[in-house]
């Protein structure tokens, strides 16, 4: 069976900009999960919403920490998931107010760790850095390709 086209939303760690597209997605952390691609309109329009009133602010890399079922997935937590679990609660429920469900509900709420997955050939994260949250940004996710299908920027201060 042919895995469906996805979309997920995430805050991008690099400049890339709308139209990007490789086999692997550029380094970012998650907010909202995987859903059905045909909702990539009120993905965007949610990112809209939520970002309208957002601004820019600093991040602080944290830990190094192993996740996934095996515990063999290299991550480094995000200091600061105050304000980024805010934010991923506003996207879900903006986004479940227009009508969506997404299906993977396992890391919602309380249960959101903020964290971007190290991955060979991505810039090198190291704990104490600072980052800045400065985009919401909306990742198409085939079985071979990423894309970034939607990036909106977020207002200094």
């Amino acid at each position: 069976m042919a895995e469906s086209n996805k979309i997920y939303i995430a805050y991008l760690t690099e400049p890339y900009g709308i139209g990007y597209v490789a086999e692997h997605a550029p380094q970012h952390m998650t907010l909202v999960p995987p859903f059905e691609a045909k909702y990539s309109d009120i993905a965007v329009r949610a990112i809209e919403e939520v970002a309208i009133t957002a601004r820019q602010f600093p991040m602080r890399v944290g830990q190094a920490a192993l996740f996934g079922v095996n515990e063999d997935i290299p991550v480094h937590l995000i200091q600061g998931g105050g304000i980024l679990r805010m934010i991923h609660n506003q996207l879900f429920e903006v986004i479940e107010e227009k009508g969506v469900t997404i299906p993977d509900q396992r890391f919602r709420g309380d249960s959101y760790v903020p964290h971007i997955t190290d991955k060979p050939g991505q810039p090198e994260l190291v704990e104490g850095q600072m980052i800045t949250f400065n985009n919401i940004s909306l990742i198409f996710k085939s079985a071979k390709l990423r894309s970034i299908a939607s990036r909106y920027d977020l207002k200094r201060g």
